[in-house]
């Protein structure tokens, strides 16, 4: 009799800590607008005296509701450099160079972004022209299963080019910058160096010699989940063992209306946290799911074992 006291004593005492630790999530939330913070630049830009008559590449980096990243942006030149360049004859395409993420490793394919028509301003005050870039789906490079404590990167130099009659010319631009604006529940960041953004290595082939700074026109992005979104998501699967804590305490066992709870209720957190298992993707917390589906099945078994009794049947 006192085990079973001293066990609803510890049970009520951490549901206790668990509505207030659920309620200072809340409550931060509400009242701070930077917790989610999931804002960045990369790079610099023209000074705003002259930023339209100026040259320049404007990247922007989102995710939509279904996760996925995207990129878009425009490019700005002055009269002076769209007649230099021909532009008229001669259309401009922007590709993406990859960052390496090893010292080991061959850099990804580049990312080639479509570019639109170009839109003259030459009788206004900026004089300039401008292309809006086509928004393209790029792929993060990251490990997903392990969700919500999973790290992202992304890193590229932009460069614009055409095709001549003698090839493929390059351009350079004095500034290229990315705005980064995904949502709330990751925090990206700005790698400065080489150190800072690719992977450690072991190999004596490898030295300090080998780290160095990214130049302005090369962005680096480190992206993590928020901590308020990673403790909210482990108060959530906390919340579906409670089932199973329920079943400690009862006493008419119930295991089929126990197991239908936390299978409900793993399926709507599931649903809420990561969306529905496409293509056979499953994600290391997803055994923590089955765990709280597996343990309200066989708990109320193991605690009639434990007591000497006969196991019971559905409603008695």
């Amino acid at each position: 009799m006192s085990s079973k006291f001293s066990l609803s004593y510890i049970a009520g005492f951490a549901s206790i800590v668990f509505l207030s630790l659920y309620l200072l999530l809340g409550f931060s939330l509400i009242n701070d607008d930077d917790i989610f913070a999931g804002q960045a630049v990369c790079g610099a830009g023209p000074q705003p005296p002259s930023f339209f008559s100026s040259d320049f590449i404007s990247l922007s980096l989102k995710n939509d509701v279904a996760g996925k990243a995207t990129i878009s942006g425009n490019v700005n030149v002055s009269k002076a450099t769209y007649d230099a360049l021909g532009l008229r004859d001669h259309p401009l395409k922007l590709r993406l160079e990859p960052l390496p993420l090893k010292f080991s490793s061959i850099s990804p394919f580049f990312e080639e972004i479509e570019l639109g028509a170009w839109s003259l301003n030459f009788e206004g005050a900026h004089n300039n022209a401008y292309a809006e870039l086509k928004p393209k789906v790029i792929s993060l490079y990251g490990e997903p299963s392990n969700f919500p404590f999973e790290n992202y990167r992304y890193g590229y130099k932009p460069v614009l080019y055409f095709e001549t009659a003698q090839g493929t010319k390059d351009l350079a631009f004095k500034y290229a910058f990315t705005i980064v604006q995904l949502s709330s529940f990751f925090v990206p960041s700005v790698a400065q160096s080489t150190e800072d953004y690719m992977d450690s290595s072991k190999s004596s082939l490898v030295t300090s010699d080998d780290t160095r700074t990214y130049s302005p026109d090369e962005c680096a992005i480190n992206i993590k989940r928020s901590f308020s979104f990673q403790f909210m998501v482990v108060l959530l699967t906390l919340f579906l063992f409670f089932p199973v804590i329920y079943s400690l305490f009862r006493t008419d066992k119930q295991p089929a209306v126990d197991v239908i709870a936390t299978v409900v209720s793993v399926a709507a957190i599931r649903m809420f946290l990561i969306g529905p298992v496409e293509e056979f993707q499953f994600y290391k917390i997803d055994f923590v799911f089955g765990l709280a589906i597996v343990l309200s099945a066989t708990m109320p078994l193991i605690l009639y074992i434990w007591q000497g009794k006969t196991a019971p049947t559905n409603g008695s």
